[in-house]
Order: C-alpha cells, then sequence, then structure tokens
C-alpha cells in the first residue's frame, strides 16, 4: 500500500510539473528600461580656502546637496547662498537665524530665535 501511494504521489507530481509551462518562471524582458548617460564636467572650481570675510557675523554654513553653499550671517539676519567659486547668487532675510539644514529635496530648515512681545509679555 505504501509503493502504492508513492508511485501515486510521484505520478501526480510529474504531471502536474510536466502541464506547467514556465514552472520557474519566464525571462522578464528589460528593454524598456533606459540606459542612463553620465556626463563629466570639464573643470569644476572649488577653492581650497574661501576667503569668506565679507559677513557681519557668520554662524553657520551647510554645502548643500544642489551644488550651492549656503551661509548663515546672524548679524545680517540672512541666508547667502553661493556658488562654487563663492560668488553670491542672492540672500533671504529670516529674523533671527542662527542655524540651517538642506533636506534631500533642496528644503531649506532655518532655525533661530526672535524676541517679541504680545500683549505686554515678552517672549
Amino acid at each position: 500500500m505504501r509503493k502504492i501511494t508513492t508511485a501515486f504521489s510521484l505520478l501526480i507530481s510529474i504531471v502536474i510539473l510536466s502541464g506547467c509551462e514556465g514552472y520557474f518562471g519566464e525571462k522578464t524582458d528589460v528593454d524598456f528600461i533606459e540606459i542612463p548617460e553620465f556626463t563629466t564636467r570639464q573643470a569644476a572650481y572649488v577653492p581650497i580656502q574661501p576667503i569668506l570675510n565679507d559677513f557681519n557675523y557668520p554662524t553657520d554654513i551647510v554645502a548643500g546637496l544642489d551644488n550651492l553653499v549656503y551661509i548663515v550671517d546672524a548679524g545680517s539676519e540672512e541666508i547667502i547662498s553661493m556658488d562654487e567659486s563663492g560668488r553670491i547668487l542672492g540672500s533671504f532675510h529670516v529674523p533671527g537665524v542662527t542655524k540651517i539644514a538642506q533636506d534631500r529635496s533642496f528644503d531649506i530648515l532655518a532655525i533661530g530665535t526672535k524676541d517679541t512681545t504680545i500683549a505686554n509679555t515678552p517672549y
């Protein structure tokens, strides 16, 4: 009886496996994926020791993921953006700014303090 059960199980397994086309799967067609093209820059200018003396009281500096340098000037309460060569591209006034950070979405987070009075109560 045991030999019949084993033979029957083997026969059923052979029938099931032979009836499955592509039992181990089919090769996935990856022709729809484009091969990325990488380009290199001819030259990049990054000063080894940049002269950052145009600021009143710089408190933080961030080398951004967007190839820009961001400097926090607490003296003028500004975030200044510069390119790799040190040329100032723009600035943004943020009252009380002392620290900044940048996330992978290129968003700038500015942290600072500001003294104010609300309803005769200083904060």
